[in-house]
């Protein structure tokens, strides 16, 4: 779940789906984080080297401040040196209104 106008910090450690092993995200030469309405509209689109890093052998993901609550559709997608793609998250969650608790018109 993510925060309204909130930027938020996503990891992604890689893992082996046949024996769960840990796999290097330096593995990859390439990948997208995406976050799209259910009606395709597109909200984010990361990717390596600009929003996207490696950090401790596990992708970290800088995802801005978005304008928008409701649900959502989160893909991470990467790409081995040969070309080949795969998507590694296909998932859905929501992005909540962030509230600010006002006392005498100040935030606390």
């Amino acid at each position: 779940m993510f925060s309204q106008n909130d930027n938020e910090l996503v990891y992604v450690p890689i893992v082996n789906a046949v024996d769960n092993s840990p796999v290097s995200a330096s593995t990859f030469s390439n990948a997208t984080f995406l976050i799209t309405t259910f009606n395709e509209q597109s909200l984010f689109e990361g990717r390596l080297n600009e929003e996207i890093t490696i950090s401790n052998d596990q992708f970290e993901v800088q995802v801005p401040g978005i304008d928008y609550v409701g649900p959502v559709i989160l893909e991470m997608r990467v790409w081995y040196p040969t070309g080949e793609s795969k998507t590694i998250i296909s998932t859905t969650t929501s992005i909540q209104q962030t509230y600010i608790e006002r006392e005498n018109n100040h935030a606390i």
